[in-house]
């Protein structure tokens, strides 16, 4: 009937409406500290396990005056994956604009990610000093498993981490 169509497209929109307004939320705490006392140095709480099946605020990073830790990084990686997979909107948005540029704009890059699907992060080793991380995942193109290694480097822009660059190895 119309109103389940209707009800079909209306979907992935509240959805994405969802996302990012987590996104922003968790940028505000991790920009704030979650604190009201500017007194004392906010608290960093390692970034929870999560799966990499759901949608997460990948977006989100570490406090501009708060180097990010390899803890940080890793768990950037984890939700970057998810969020791509999930939300190839959300994922390019995350990109520098010249790597934007460089993964054939939104286009190029939703036709690898939009045909992702079941990621899983393997490993991942950060170095915050270069803010690269390198990182072993699984995941299923359309519908056949693979696994690649993926040397990702990370930049500082506004407050957030953005993806200057990946390379498969």
């Amino acid at each position: 009937s119309r109103e389940r169509a209707g009800a079909r497209r209306t979907l992935p929109v509240v959805a994405g409406v969802a996302l990012l307004a987590v996104t922003v939320l968790v940028a505000l705490l991790l920009l704030t500290g979650g604190d009201d006392d500017a007194s004392e140095p906010a608290a960093q709480e390692p970034g929870a396990a999560r799966s990499s099946q759901s949608p997460s605020a990948g977006s989100a990073s570490p406090s501009p005056s708060a180097a990010p830790t390899a803890a940080d990084l890793e768990t950037y990686v984890s939700d970057y994956l998810a969020t791509a997979s999930s939300d190839p909107s959300a994922g390019f948005d995350q990109l520098t604009p010249a790597y934007q540029r460089q993964s054939n704009g939104f286009g190029g890059y939703e036709g690898f990610w939009g045909r992702v699907t079941d990621v899983d992060l393997l490993s991942a080793t950060a170095d915050p000093d270069t803010l690269t991380i390198t990182y072993e995942y699984r995941y299923r193109y359309e519908g056949r498993p693979r696994r690649d290694t993926v040397r990702m480097t990370l930049e500082e822009a506004g407050g957030a981490l953005l993806i200057a660059d990946a390379v498969t190895l």
